[in-house]
């Protein structure tokens, strides 16, 4: 097989590990319809939908439906979210935290979850009557469909930021937590979508005992970055989760990284697109783009 191209780190980790994918429903690749519950449509994160109305005779006759200012037209943050649509009602997080249900057909708001924590989110999901969604605060909330009420709140890490999208499948909630330029310790993790506890976590920077934990002085390890950007793509057939993982800490001065490598993960596999030690790189960049997966691999 080709060298793969691309930037940063893309990992995989699977049923050899802790770190699987929880049993759901078959049918992983499946492109969306009339609903488009994850920010990728689906968990292989194709975003491609089977519905058929807007074709190539019609799509010039298209136009505006309607238009609605989340935030009463004032613009804090920048917005950075997917829309997910489930039986006609659009979820969005804008760029404060807040997150709105809309009625998709007219535009009307039907709740506004005002949010405490701030911070730019790209985008929820939305399952088991809940609304999942980051909050600046690196907490994962759960919010009821119908209302916007708070369900549950979990605190996933004291350092760090969670902007990613929140990703659903079979029972659970998947989140990770980035903020590398901010001196935090990448990780990802999976937790019960009824109750928010934790079910399992990743450490993306290898902890005292874990492969790889000898490439790193000190105590650098406990803030040298490895964060989670983004939300993962999924394949239950294989118990697969992948996910991609950013930049280092400092992310904009490499003289003070020792260590023979920067080596920041523990998977079954990794792909890894980075320098090491003897060049120290200045700039390390984070990687916001979620993995895709497909049926195929070409060679």
């Amino acid at each position: 097989m080709k060298a793969w191209q691309g930037t940063a780190f893309v990992l995989a980790f699977g049923t050899a590990l802790v770190i699987r994918a929880a049993d759901g429903p078959t049918g992983w690749t499946s492109p969306a319809g009339r609903d488009f519950p994850v920010v990728g449509g689906n968990l292989a994160n194709q975003r491609y939908s089977t519905l058929t109305k807007i074709t190539r005779s019609n799509i010039a006759t298209l136009g505006g439906a309607w238009m609605v200012h989340l935030e009463d037209g004032k613009a804090p943050a920048t917005m950075q979210a997917t829309p997910v649509v489930v039986a006609g009602v659009l979820f969005i997080a804008s760029g404060t935290g807040n997150v709105f249900a809309i009625d998709a057909a007219t535009g009307a708001i039907k709740w506004k979850y005002q949010s405490t924590a701030g911070g730019t989110i790209r985008g929820v999901a939305a399952a088991e009557g809940k609304v999942f969604s980051a909050q600046g605060d690196t907490s994962l909330i759960a919010l009821d469909q119908t209302s916007g009420a708070l369900v549950w709140k979990t605190k996933l890490a004291e350092r760090g930021s969670t902007s990613a999208p929140a990703t659903y499948y079979g029972g659970l909630v998947y989140l990770g937590v980035a903020g590398g330029e901010s001196g935090g310790r990448g990780q990802f993790g999976a937790y019960d979508a009824k109750t928010g506890k934790e079910v399992w976590k990743f450490w993306t920077l290898p902890g005292p005992g874990d492969l790889g934990h000898d490439t790193w002085e000190g105590d650098s390890w406990k803030h040298g970055g490895g964060p989670v950007w983004t939300h993962p793509a999924i394949d239950p057939a294989l118990g697969m989760v992948y996910i991609a993982v950013g930049n280092a800490g400092p992310d904009n001065d490499g003289t003070a990284s020792g260590g023979k490598s920067f080596m920041r993960l523990t998977p079954r596999w990794s792909l890894v697109f980075t320098a090491k030690h003897a060049s120290r790189p200045r700039r390390s960049v984070p990687h916001p783009t979620a993995p895709r997966a497909a049926a195929k691999l070409f060679s």
